[in-house]
């Protein structure tokens, strides 16, 4: 696997809660013609949690025949059990896929020991191409253990780790364990926010929907980064923190559905409904995006 940003696409549903197919291609054909090294299907900000098996492959099975043959592909392939994780694994495997997100299995309380037996059953069963990251996302499942670290990274077929925790000491002792036990081992950043101070950490990357977004910027933080320009790299981090700070207004991933139109791309219809996503509350909430993105893309 690659080292630099990945982009999360967005499911496009219609307002019935069917795949809109034809946004979907429209979407993924913008994706491609993107800098992001590769793409993630089927993630959190794709709203996997909202589709079922059938739905799943049918977006990444859409995302291969689009995106397969430019940019490294990630599947997501995360469930509440193992029988799915394994369905979906088999499937990415047969259309060519070779990268996996998974999460531990959520919704039940976990222990440390069941999260780390769950990757050891997976990463066992999955098929022999399939190389897994797994995923920390706290706020939504179980988290990566840290004092089973070890164990995990001695998994072979284990290559990677996203972390969306937000928690740069978490992140930080993460590396520590990388750095001593397995140097080959891509730890990428999920928030956009940590992206500059995660960099310090000596992550690879980062994963998320604003990295296809805002490639260009995203991309600029990374070289500047490395070309020790951190006056540079912290500027554009900073308008990227702003942004981020005002998309809080609104529920998340709703509020990333709302920002690809803003930049002129159909990501579909809402799949929950509030009573502040109204005209009245949406029209300055958006004009602000506008502004935010705008200085974004000028600094």
């Amino acid at each position: 696997m690659e080292r630099g940003i990945y982009g999360v696409t967005l499911t496009t549903f219609d307002s019935n809660g069917q795949l809109n197919m034809e946004a979907l291609y429209q979407e993924l054909i913008y994706c491609r013609d993107t800098s992001v090294k590769g793409l993630l299907m089927c993630g959190s900000t794709g709203e996997f949690v909202y589709m079922n098996a059938e739905q799943q492959k049918q977006v990444l099975a859409a995302g291969m025949e689009v995106a397969g043959k430019n940019k490294i592909l990630i599947g997501g392939a995360s469930a509440p059990t193992e029988e799915s994780v394994l369905n979906l694994l088999k499937y990415m495997d047969k259309i060519g896929y070779q990268y996996a997100l998974i999460c531990p299995p959520y919704y039940f309380p976990q222990t440390p020991e069941n999260v780390l037996d769950f990757y050891r059953t997976i990463s066992k069963k999955a098929p022999p191409r399939i190389r897994i990251l797994m995923y920390n996302i706290p706020f939504c499942a179980p988290e990566i253990p840290l004092q089973y670290m070890e164990e995990l990274l001695a998994i072979p077929n284990i290559i990677g780790l996203k972390d969306s925790s937000g928690n740069i000491l978490y992140l930080s002792k993460v590396m520590g364990v990388v750095k001593d036990k397995r140097p080959d081992f891509h730890v990428f950043t999920g928030q956009d926010a940590c992206f500059l101070p995660a960099l310090t950490l000596g992550v690879s990357g980062c994963i998320s929907a604003l990295s296809w977004m805002f490639d260009k910027e995203e991309n600029e933080i990374l070289e500047s980064y490395h070309q020790r320009n951190l006056e540079r790299a912290s500027e554009i981090q900073m308008n990227i923190i702003q942004l981020v700070r005002h998309l809080d207004g609104i529920s998340f991933p709703e509020n990333y559905r709302i920002l690809s139109k803003v930049i002129g791309v159909d990501s579909g219809e809402i799949q929950r409904h509030f009573y502040n996503l109204n005209d009245v509350f949406c029209y300055p909430w958006i004009e602000q995006t506008t502004i935010l993105v705008q200085k974004l893309r000028m600094s």
